[in-house]
């Protein structure tokens, strides 16, 4: 009479070898069965972008921004930028004070007359009235007629020429009362330069009535118009 042995009853559990491996199935693929088991790869944390530099000291940063004014190149501009300044206010300041200007260096005009385009932009003998004086004046009636005769003496004290001014003749009576009070130009004085010359002495000459009224003293200012 034969004897049946089941397995898993009578014989003890042996445990599978460390070198064994399942077998391939049909759902595993055979490079599956062969490949090494990878170990998962996990990326560090990145900080956020304002924690990852920490701000300058203040003594760091100021040294830098003076560094990076003395570059060459950013002196260089600086210095073309000052040249350009200065020239732009040189012409700037002889444009307005082209008369002076003028008359104390004559070779300039003609740069002047070129800045000089605007129609109401005129180069004329400079004006300056603590310049002028009147040395001497007299006023005499002529003889007959209702008519004066004013003279005087305009003097120039300035090293520079300047513009001929116009007269500002009051007339009065006995009392101090005004006769008559006129303006004269240049034009009506009949003087045709129309600057004193430095250092000079310009006579001026000028006729004029009272319309009858006895006069018995004036007055007389220098100014300009």
């Amino acid at each position: 009479m034969l004897l049946e042995r089941h397995a898993g009853l009578d014989e003890p559990h042996r445990e599978a070898p460390e070198d064994w491996a399942p077998a391939a199935t049909a759902d595993t693929p055979p490079e599956a069965a062969d490949a090494e088991p990878v170990a998962a790869v996990t990326e560090p944390d990145t900080p956020p972008a304002a924690a990852a530099e920490e701000p300058k000291p203040a003594f760091l940063r100021h040294a830098e921004r003076r560094e990076r004014w003395r570059r060459p190149r950013v002196r260089a501009a600086l210095a073309a930028l000052c040249v350009a300044g200065a020239a732009g206010l040189a012409l700037q300041a002889a444009y307005e004070y082209r008369d002076f200007v003028a008359a104390r260096w004559p070779a300039t005009q003609p740069l002047l007359e070129a800045l000089c385009q605007a129609p109401d932009c005129t180069i004329a003998p400079p004006r300056s009235i603590e310049g002028l004086s009147v040395e001497s004046s007299g006023l005499v009636r002529v003889e007959g007629t209702a008519m004066y005769q004013l003279q005087l003496l305009l003097r120039n004290r300035s090293a520079l020429p300047l513009a001929v001014p116009a007269l500002d003749l009051t007339l009065s009576d006995s009392r101090g009362g005004i006769v008559a009070r006129r303006v004269i130009t240049p034009a009506e004085a009949g003087i045709a330069t129309p600057a004193v010359a430095p250092a000079a002495e310009m006579p001026i000459q000028v006729t004029l009535t009272a319309a009858g009224k006895p006069v018995a003293g004036y007055t007389i200012e220098i100014f300009y118009p």
